[in-house]
């Protein structure tokens, strides 16, 4: 899994990506996505750490977020495969933790009663979990930021080859 290398990776410098929870889901399509996960409550979300991207047009052009400046922006949670196919991303990190470890949840022989047990049980775990710097940690998927990601969306990706049910086009 890539969160398990990106860690491997990252603790023995210290440092730490803001990620996601879902192993399955990986750092472009979480990054693309917005990417909620443990830290963003006290760091932001994945794509708060995304700081380059480079992309191949539907026409074949490789275009880049220092030649294209609104491209990083359109990409920090505007959604997958509206812009062209992503080749490379680059990001910044944080300070690792003193104490940081990681646990994989799973529940066996879930019924509707024991589900909701642990969902409520979850929602008081995450309720009592510290808030110190992010004001407001949930917004709309796109918000009021649609109209500026459907100019990009024409600008880059013209003929609307990059299409798929939740495409800006």
């Amino acid at each position: 899994m890539w969160s398990q290398q990106v860690n491997d990776y990252l603790s023995p410098l210290g440092r730490l990506l803001p990620s996601g929870s879902c192993g399955g889901v990986g750092l472009s399509g979480l990054t693309l996505g917005g990417g909620y996960g443990f830290f963003a409550r006290q760091h932001g979300l994945t794509c708060d750490f995304f700081k380059y991207v480079r992309a191949v047009t539907n026409e074949g052009v490789v275009i880049n977020s220092d030649d294209v400046s609104e491209l990083l922006w359109a990409c920090r949670g505007g959604g997958n495969g509206h812009f062209g196919i992503i080749t490379s991303m680059h990001f910044s990190t944080v300070k690792l933790p003193p104490t940081f470890t990681t646990q994989k949840f799973r529940a066996y022989n879930l019924n509707s009663k024991r589900a909701a047990k642990l969902i409520a049980e979850w929602f008081n775990v995450v309720s009592q979990l510290p808030d110190p710097d992010l004001k407001e940690p949930t917004k709309a998927y796109y918000g009021k930021n649609l109209e500026r990601l459907k100019i990009l969306k024409k600008k880059l990706d013209p003929d609307n080859f990059f299409q798929q049910p939740q495409s800006l086009g």
